[in-house]
């Protein structure tokens, strides 16, 4: 199955920036994946956020990021999954740079039978009730 997501940028964060967006569509995907069944064990994200890789892998965040941290962290501790956060330059990867361009009908030409799913990030690392 293939299969990607996508959400409209969230107006209601305390930060809009670009590592901020991308940070938490990685927690979303974390989240995600800690739903399925049976329950994954070993968790790879790639992304084309050197900073994301970064933060995801040394377990530190400049000030205004730890709330998604932390959110991950509860998450992998909770359910014993081993996270990987690997870097994969944007160039290389067609379906994130279309999605990430709100392009989705374009994702799906470069890519047959690949289902895309709009997601909402987590209200929680937003600082707002679920």
């Amino acid at each position: 199955m293939k299969q990607a997501f996508y959400s409209a940028t969230p107006t209601d964060c305390h930060l809009q920036t670009i590592f901020y967006f991308e940070a938490l569509s990685i927690s979303s995907a974390i989240l995600w994946a800690s739903g399925l069944i049976p329950l994954v064990r070993h968790l790879l994200i790639f992304t084309d956020s050197l900073n994301c890789m970064e933060m995801f892998n040394t377990l530190h965040a400049l000030e205004g990021y730890n709330d998604i941290l932390l959110f991950v962290m509860c998450i992998l501790i909770t359910t014993g999954i081993s996270l990987r956060v690997f870097h994969v330059p944007g160039t290389d990867n067609i379906i994130a740079d279309t999605l990430s361009r709100n392009l989705p009908l374009a994702a799906a030409a470069s890519l047959p039978r690949l289902e895309i799913h709009l997601f909402e990030p987590p209200r929680k690392v937003l600082g707002q009730s679920e």
